[in-house]
């Protein structure tokens, strides 16, 4: 039996170090009920504030990353089917009448990467979906994006993992010795159309006011006015450390207006969280202002990494936003044979995660 709408949706956007789907689902089943809300200030691709709204929740949703926000603003609002299809092929007219002089200039990495015409496709993308300001247009770019890199002849890209873009460097080599010296023709509406018309097939989201924001939690947390207190703080942050959300998702950032190269500069929030003051005080505020828009008996419950670290960043910064709650951990052992890590390369033992669960006293 085919997944009914709701379900379709929800694992839209491949995303490196996803929230769990059943995790978030569950906590959301037990701690709250229909009308409550639950915020996420560190929302990713959107999952906790999607399921809140599934189950007749109203989710609040934060996240600095364009990518991120894109696909999460899309699941919970997204562009009429006929607008997309409409806009998919406008974007690809605009590809045949320009671009053709741009899209032989790339650097090698994307010759190796995806054909011509893929390419000129990509670039009026790039430059004419304005996916900040309209519904439609961040709805085909959450499509493209989602295509962007694949199986070859299962996305747009030549052979490449879905979740994460590997460097040009690296990919290239590797395409040489494997054999993947040319691209798959893939005509872009074709594949994209055919993606669009499974993922509306079933039907929309239901809309029930729940809204995921673009930008640092910092900034917003402050200015949201709710018409109640959140009943459950769902979430989990960035680990100290580990990855470069920006770098590992390069390829798919360059799409939405970023280097056309990894690039692993230190800006705000987009680094490895090597600063340990600048980490903590992310923890610290994040919590403070959330907690503020949480209710005296509502809950808090972090997913965040078994490194001693991270843990103890995130039990102190919890301890310091929920004075009046009392705290509970549960470890939560990585199965080895399924992590992320282990897919591209990184077989070492990891030491887990654990949630940090606040229970009012």
């Amino acid at each position: 039996m085919e997944a009914p709408a709701q379900d379709r949706w929800v694992a839209m956007g491949p995303y490196y170090a996803m929230f769990p789907i059943s995790f978030a689902e569950a906590t959301i089943l037990k701690y709250t009920k229909p009308g409550d809300i639950v915020i996420d200030p560190f929302v990713g691709r959107g999952t906790s504030a999607y399921l809140a709204n599934k189950h007749d929740r109203h989710g609040i949703g934060i996240d600095i990353g364009g990518l991120g926000w894109i696909y999460s603003a899309t699941k919970l609002e997204p562009a009429r089917k006929a607008r997309v299809i409409e806009r998919l092929h406008e974007v690809y007219d605009y590809s045949q009448q320009s671009y053709s002089a741009s899209a032989k200039n790339l650097p090698d990495f994307f010759r190796y990467c995806f054909s011509f015409e893929v390419r000129r496709f990509l670039l009026a993308a790039r430059f004419n979906l304005d996916w900040r300001k309209s519904k439609v247009d961040r709805t085909l770019m959450a499509f493209i994006l989602v295509s962007l890199h694949d199986k070859y002849g299962v996305g747009l890209s030549n052979q490449m993992r879905q979740t994460k873009a590997m460097a040009p460097g690296y990919s290239i080599a590797w395409w040489k010795k494997n054999g993947f010296t040319i691209p798959p023709a893939i005509n872009p509406v074709a594949l994209l159309s055919k993606r669009i018309d499974w993922r509306y097939n079933h039907g929309m989201p239901k809309i029930n006011g729940s809204k995921a924001y673009h930008g640092d939690c910092l900034d917003i947390l402050h200015k949201l006015k709710p018409a109640k207190k959140a009943k459950l703080l769902l979430t989990s942050p960035p680990y100290a450390g580990v990855t470069n959300y920006k770098y590992d998702q390069w390829l798919r950032n360059w799409l939405i207006g970023g280097s056309s190269e990894p690039d692993g500069r230190r800006e705000k929030y987009d680094f490895k969280f090597c600063n340990d003051l600048e980490y903590q005080n992310l923890l610290l505020r994040a919590f403070e202002k959330s907690a503020k828009l949480v209710a005296s008996n509502g809950i808090a419950i972090v997913r965040t990494d078994a490194r001693k670290y991270t843990f103890e960043c995130t039990m102190d910064a919890l301890y310091y936003a929920f004075p009046r709650h009392r705290m509970v951990i549960k470890d939560r052992p990585l199965n080895a044979r399924k992590s992320q890590t282990r897919l591209f390369g990184d077989a070492k033992q990891k030491p887990g995660e654990i949630d940090i669960y606040m229970f009012p006293k």
